[in-house]
């Protein structure tokens, strides 16, 4: 096997200490590291390191005290199980309490932004709307008004009152 680079072990090293390389890499890892002495010393630090981390797994692994452990046990164990509350029966039942904990997005200047937005729209909606009826009704009043002042509706409606006046004899049939 061709010898191997400073980069090339490098990238060995992990399998190396894991003694997953194949004996002919093994090999050409152990004869670039007695050849060169940045790698034999980074190839230490590495096996050292392990080597605390190893120890350090076993030994130090930290131990919740037991009295913790029962506390948590008793507490997540012992509580009966609560059903959960349909959100109709907890908002009749509590309106703002619900509204306080479940909608802190309500009270988010954006949505209260929007919503007075939205509540402003439909005031505007409502008065314009009142404004064209009204309009709508006066100007029906002004031409029915006018219609009726007219000289020659007038004029109409006083031949026609004549024609009636007549005698119902006089009418052809």
């Amino acid at each position: 096997m061709p010898e191997i680079t400073c980069q090339d072990c490098e990238i060995l090293f992990a399998d190396y200490l894991d003694q997953a390389l194949e004996p002919g890499q093994k090999s050409s890892v152990e004869q670039h590291v007695q050849s060169c002495v940045a790698c034999d010393q980074l190839l230490r630090d590495c096996s050292s390191a392990l080597g605390v981390l190893a120890h350090f797994r076993e030994t130090a692994a930290p131990m919740a005290p037991l009295a913790l452990v029962n506390q948590i046990l008793r507490a997540t164990t012992d509580k009966p199980a609560q059903a959960p509350v349909s959100l109709v029966k907890n908002l009749a039942g509590n309106w703002f309490k619900t509204l306080q904990e479940s909608g802190t997005w309500l009270w988010q200047p954006r949505v209260v932004m929007g919503l007075a937005m939205s509540a402003l729209s439909l005031v505007m909606v409502v008065r314009f709307w009142d404004a064209a009826e009204n309009n709508a009704y006066r100007a029906w009043n002004r031409t029915m008004k006018h219609y009726e002042n007219l000289a020659l509706v007038y004029d109409v409606q006083n031949q026609l009152d004549q024609w009636t006046d007549v005698n119902p004899g006089d009418r052809k049939q």
